[in-house]
């Protein structure tokens, strides 16, 4: 994807210090983390996500780069899946506690 990318011009990382500047979702180092919490966090972070793989595939669109976008397009609906995954497990939770 990488190759992809920078194929059309679009910046790509370049070292591991490129991506800890450019790192957008939080590390959570706590020892323990409340589940309901932990995948709260996770279906956020899979929001996050979602809207900067749309941002790629918009980058590719404009390019006409239409492989890289239809990738994109099969990414971001498995993160969607995900996401919707996640977000039924917290409102299933949230029902059986009422």
């Amino acid at each position: 994807m990488a190759e992809r990318l920078r194929r059309i011009g679009a910046t790509t990382l370049l070292s591991i210090g490129h991506v800890s500047k450019l790192q957008n979702i939080k590390d959570n180092n706590e020892e323990w983390v409340d589940p309901e919490h932990m995948l709260t966090e996770i279906r956020d972070d899979l929001v996050f996500m979602a809207g900067q793989q749309r941002k790629a595939c918009e980058v590719c669109a404009d390019k006409r780069d239409h492989a890289s976008s239809s990738l994109f397009e099969e990414i971001i609906d498995e993160t969607e899946r995900l996401k919707w995954f996640v977000h039924q497990h917290l409102e299933g939770n949230r029902k059986n506690i009422d």
